[in-house]
């Protein structure tokens, strides 16, 4: 570019003008698919980010249900460990033992 300067005014040739004009516009057009791209990369990002959240409530659910098993578990576990009628009616129920000299009655259910 080439300029003339005079005091404190600067005078631009018409060809000069135009060299900024399109250096502007490819500036512009530059700056406008840049935005477009980072716009879509953070938009694909976001719906990222929601499945994940999505993900990690149906896992925190999971969660809570798999700690209440553990709870009950153990809890059934304390009671064999230390309740000895407990244990006989789990081993009653469970591998249907019975004592000697008992009957087992047992009943169909009728659909």
């Amino acid at each position: 570019m080439s300029f003339t300067r005079w005091g404190t005014r600067h005078f631009l040739s018409c060809n000069d003008m135009v060299q900024r004009r399109f250096l502007a516009g490819i500036f512009l057009a530059l700056f406008a698919v840049l935005a477009v791209v980072s716009a879509a990369f953070f938009w694909e990002t976001r719906r990222e980010l929601q499945r994940h959240r999505e993900v990690e409530a149906a896992n925190r659910l999971v969660l809570e249900r798999k700690e209440a098993e553990l709870r009950a578990q153990e809890e059934r576990l304390e009671r064999l460990r230390t309740d000895p009628a407990y244990v006989e009616k789990a081993i009653r129920e469970g591998m249907n033992y019975v004592r000697p000299g008992e009957t087992v009655y047992r009943f169909e259910s009728v659909p």
